[in-house]
This record gives C-alpha cells, structure tokens and sequence, in this order.
C-alpha cells in the first residue's frame, strides 16, 4: 500500500514543522492547536479525532487508515503544496507513474455518498408524496419545541476558577476549581512546554517562574484552553541567560558580560563558570519590563554580530525577538547556506526556512549588522545594513511590549538597541555605556 508510505512523509514533515516532539507525546491541547493551524492556511476543518487517527496509527499494523482526499489536500496546503497529489510527485516522484492511485478518491464518490445517493433514488417519489402532507407540521412542531425550550431548558452553570498570586520573590500559587464541569483530562501550560496535569478537580499548587520573561499560562480542559493568566517577571535591566544540555542559568552579574560598551560574553568568561564552549550552547540578553510601546507600531533597531573567533557557533543563529501581551514578534538571521534555520514569526504568522524562502535572513554575521524592524498596523518591514530585505503582514495582534530577547548560538555581541514609535519619537534606547536614556 504505497498511500501508506506518503502518509508517513506526511506525519514527519508535519511533526518538523511544529516542533513539538514526537506525535506519541502530543497532548489534546497540541491536537487542538494543529487542527487550528491548518484551518487558517487551508480554510478546511479537520477535528482532533481525525486527526489523533491519522498521527496515532500502528505503522506496522495491516490496518493502515487512510483520510478522505479533502483531508490530505488540506494538510499537503498546510505544507506548502498545491494539494495532496503535488505532495506525493514532489516526495515520490515516480508515484507520476500510478497517478490513478492517488486520484481515485477524488473521481470515485465516499462508499457513504455512493449509497446514499441509490437510497435517495430509490425514495424519491415517496419522499415528494409523504412531503406534501407532512409540510404543515414543520412550523407546529417548531413553535412546540421553542416553548419547551423556554420553559423547561436550562442551561448548564460553569464556574471555573483559575487564579494566580505572587507569594514570595518569582513564586506564584496557583488555585483551580474545576469541579462544576465533567471533563477527562485537565492541565496547566506553563508556558515553554512545561505542563502540570491537575489530577482533582479543585486545589492549589506553587510554581517558581526563575528566569525573567511575559509567562501565558493557560487552563486547559479536554484539549480547550479555558482560561489564561499572564506572569510577568521583570528584570527592570539587560540580564543574561546561558542554556546547555538543557539547563538554563540566569547571569545577572553585568561584569562578566558588559564589555567595552556591548554585551558580549568573552569564551576565557565562559569557561571559567564551567560552560563547555566546544560543545552547543545558547546565550540571550533579556529586559523585561512595561516598556509603554505597541508591539504592532513601533521601529526597533539594533547592531548584532556573532562570529566564529568570539564564540559563534555553526550557521550563528541569531534572534531578534520581542514579547507582546499576545504574542511575538521575531525575525532569526543566519550565515548564507543555513537558510532553513531561520524565522519570521509575527502574531500568529510563523514561517521557518524549511517551508518558506526566507534566504533574506542570510547575513555575514562576523561583521557587525545594523536590523531595524519596522510595524506600522501589522505591517512588517526588515532592514537588513539599511536595506530592506524582507516584509510580511499578520492579522493577530501582539500588544503592549513586555520584553525583549536578543539570542545567538554561541556567544553573539549586541549594541545600540534603540526603539521608536511610528512617528519615530524615541522611546527607549541604550548604549551600554552607562545609564539607559528613556523618553516617555
């Protein structure tokens, strides 16, 4: 069975593209979340059931089930393909010789519309006779339900609660009560893919948020997010963050990082507060705060460099990236040849070089670069050393700004940020020379 085969591309590349892991460890809320994505990109409805079919099948089991040609169309538009059948000749090229293998859903009817369409031959003239006594009981019988409706229904009372407080230092108590609905499974995502399954229906947990950031930590009831609260954990000031192995370490001493007026982290540093520098590790210059500018209007501006002498690392990724109320905005250069890795992501636009023509974002990272991000009504321009290089739009607002993010694969550098309004008026700026200079 060769559909076999193109299914399983398929659940690959889709697992690629979101980035979650392995299918096997999806949730319902990751369910729920591809089934939205894909409506957006291919304006057809595929429901977490069907869905949860297709990626949770036994791939060494006889019984393979194969999803009707609207649903494969969908996803293949969801990849970036015309539809199912550009998919399968684009992976498995000589599929050109069997087209009828792959169309025949398409000019064949569903077994269910087949028979219901002999049925609706076989009663038609009954239905037409049948019809025209009944017709008078349709409005009777809809003003009898309307009145039992209004009388007798009730509806269900829900009242969830969710709330959050901060007890001590970046220590929030979490307390629930979920006990008025009938649910099967019920978790909190505490954002950066950390979850707590809620195992009774009403209690109370602590959770420590110990690095700066804008937290969305939604209630989740049978894969729906009921509801979300926002954590915002300041740093009031440029702090550091060093990721390996998949441990993550808050650097707030500027000593070690603010150099000669940019923030660098120098490797002999590194080295001496035992990160490995010849293996992969991640840096990030944060600051989190209100920083009173909107995040689908503004200009921001900045100098980044990560070479290879300094401690950049394969294609020096770096992200510049800024943490809206509701969302993101995020644009990732790279060296020219890693194109695949880079990322244009605005509201709920995603793109990553793997599916998108974002060959834009190469840049020769051992210089200094000059990026200016510029949204005027979710509108996007990128300059790239004063040209512009790429634009985009989105529809999903991000909001008030609540931090920024400068992040590099290895040790990048980072100078003169500056940030504007859109009639250019200076908002925020810093130099690393001394105090920030910030106009209000």
């Amino acid at each position: 069975m060769k559909s076999k085969a193109y299914i399983l591309k398929c659940i690959e590349l889709v697992e690629e593209k979101m980035n979650w892991g392995s299918n096997k460890d999806w949730i319902d809320y990751n369910f729920r979340s591809l089934s939205e994505q894909i409506f957006k990109v291919s304006k057809v409805s595929i429901s977490v059931r069907t869905l949860k079919r297709i990626f949770r099948q036994d791939t060494d089991s006889e019984v393979f089930y194969e999803p009707q040609i609207a649903t494969k169309n969908a996803l293949a538009v969801f990849l970036g393909y015309t539809d199912w059948a550009a998919f399968v000749l684009t992976h498995f090229p000589r599929a050109k010789d069997h087209p009828q293998e792959e169309h025949e859903l398409q000019e064949n009817p569903e077994p269910e519309e087949a028979l219901q369409d002999s049925r609706q031959s076989v009663h038609e003239t009954k239905s037409k006779i049948q019809g025209r006594h009944l017709i008078w009981l349709a409005p009777a019988i809809l003003i009898l339900l309307t009145l039992f409706g209004i009388y007798f229904w009730k509806p269900e009372k829900v009242n969830i609660e969710f709330t959050a407080k901060n007890i001590i230092a970046d220590n929030y108590a979490f307390k629930y009560d979920i006990s008025s609905i009938s649910y099967n499974t019920a978790t909190v995502d505490l954002d950066y893919t950390v979850y707590k399954t809620l195992t009774t229906k009403k209690g109370e947990f602590t959770y420590p948020f110990k690095l700066p950031d804008y937290y969305k930590v939604k209630l989740i009831v049978d894969g729906e997010i009921r509801t979300r609260k926002d954590i915002h954990i300041p740093s009031n000031e440029w702090v550091c963050v060093l990721q390996q192995n998949q441990k993550e370490r808050l650097m707030s001493n500027k000593v070690l990082y603010n150099r000669e007026g940019i923030l660098h982290f120098a490797n002999s540093e590194l080295a001496r507060i035992k990160i490995d520098t010849a293996d992969e590790f991640w840096l990030d210059f944060r600051n989190f705060k209100d920083f009173d500018i909107d995040g689908d209007n503004l200009i921001l501006e900045i100098d980044v460099k990560n070479d290879q002498k300094s401690g950049g690392i394969d294609c020096f990724d770096t992200s510049v990236e800024y943490i809206g109320e509701s969302g993101t905005g995020r644009v990732k250069l790279v060296r020219p040849g890693c194109a695949n890795f880079a990322v244009f992501e605005f509201g709920e636009v995603r793109f990553n070089g793997n599916f998108h023509d974002l060959s834009p974002f190469g840049a020769d990272l051992s210089k200094w670069n000059k990026v200016k991000i510029e949204v005027v009504n979710k509108k996007v321009n990128v300059f790239l050393n004063n040209k512009l290089s790429y634009k985009n739009s989105y529809k999903q607002a991000i909001g008030n700004v609540k931090g920024f993010k400068i992040k590099f694969k290895g040790s990048g550098s980072m100078d003169n940020i500056r940030v504007f309004n859109t009639k250019k008026q200076l908002i925020y700026r810093e130099d690393f020379n001394g105090l920030p200079v910030e106009q209000r």
